[in-house]
């Protein structure tokens, strides 16, 4: 039985799906984003300290990431 591949509609949004599937998957799976979110977060924390809401941020990433 083939495989469904999304398509890209129109727009920009996902237009490199069918492409990148099995990359797009990887970076899905292993959380890539909440982990380059977590690092600016850690980076910015060290300029401001005090700064609630971004901690409050970078737990959250880092409770998606050991989830």
């Amino acid at each position: 039985m083939a495989e469904i591949v999304k398509k890209a509609k129109g727009g920009k949004k996902n237009r490199k799906y069918g492409r990148n599937e099995k990359s797009c998957q990887r970076y899905k799976l292993s959380h890539r984003r909440e982990h380059n979110k977590a690092r600016k977060l850690k980076k910015h924390l060290i300029r401001f300290v005090s700064d609630k809401v971004a901690q409050n941020a970078l737990d959250r990433c880092i409770a998606i990431i050991r989830s």
